[in-house]
């Protein structure tokens, strides 16, 4: 049931946002079944697949390891981090938090713990490598990443499906950005931007060493995190 699947619960960002927003705009106001209702009414299916979408994706941003959103005793749901906005950035900056929440030890476990593993895999080995900096005149597209993964994870290989699906979230999370040639490309700016308050929490100073460590501590994907160690002992390519 990884997330990378774009049938499996969690791989809809648009279900995330969308629900994201009713209730930051509605918290502690509704129940599931009333969620379930105004964000996705039985009128609007048009196949019987349809109907399980919404719900399952509510239930997934309220496991553990990855929790947005967790319902009272009245069953009332309500955001569980504090946040001033709904835009596409604080609702990324909420997923990397949720999403890193509770520590993995072994993101390449053969039982996927929270579902999440696949992604960290496939987003940390883009950013170890060099093969998708800016400017370098090679874009992230389904078939070169095809080729990047058999040179670099071949014990991971993500299917034609589920490729899509790892640059979307890596533009949605702010790992990937599009360049002025139009390509998609390797830059975790805005998902390092997000965690700048907690990197530098309690203070306005820090050393290159400091910054570099506070920032692998809050996104484990980046150099020196935990998470981009076990990816480079697995990588083979060049």
């Amino acid at each position: 049931m990884a997330i990378i699947n774009n049938a499996h619960p969690g791989s809809d960002i648009n279900l995330l946002c969308l629900l994201y927003r009713v209730i930051y705009r509605n918290s502690g106001k509704y129940t599931k079944e009333e969620l379930k209702e105004i964000c996705a009414p039985l009128t609007l299916h048009t196949r019987t697949d349809q109907q399980r979408r919404l719900p399952e994706n509510l239930d997934f941003w309220m496991q553990e390891g990855h929790i947005l959103w967790a319902p009272d005793a009245a069953g009332k749901i309500s955001l569980l981090q504090h946040s001033d906005s709904d835009s596409p950035q604080a609702i990324a900056a909420a997923a990397t938090k949720a999403m890193f929440a509770a520590p993995l030890e072994n993101i390449f476990e053969a039982t996927k713990k929270y579902q999440t593993e696949e992604l960290f895999q496939s987003i940390g080995c883009l950013l170890a490598s060099e093969w998708f900096l800016p400017w370098n005149g090679r874009g992230i597209t389904t078939a070169s990443l095809d080729e990047f993964y058999r040179s670099y994870l071949p014990s991971n290989i993500p299917n034609n499906s589920e490729k899509p699906v790892i640059r979307d979230y890596g533009c949605f999370l702010g790992y990937l950005e599009i360049d002025a040639n139009g390509h998609c490309v390797v830059d975790p700016t805005r998902v390092l931007r997000s965690v700048l308050p907690e990197i530098f929490e309690g203070t306005r100073d820090l050393t290159i060493e400091e910054f570099l460590r506070g920032a692998a501590q809050q996104v484990p994907l980046l150099d020196s995190g935990r998470y981009r160690q076990q990816i480079e002992s697995k990588i083979v390519g060049p």
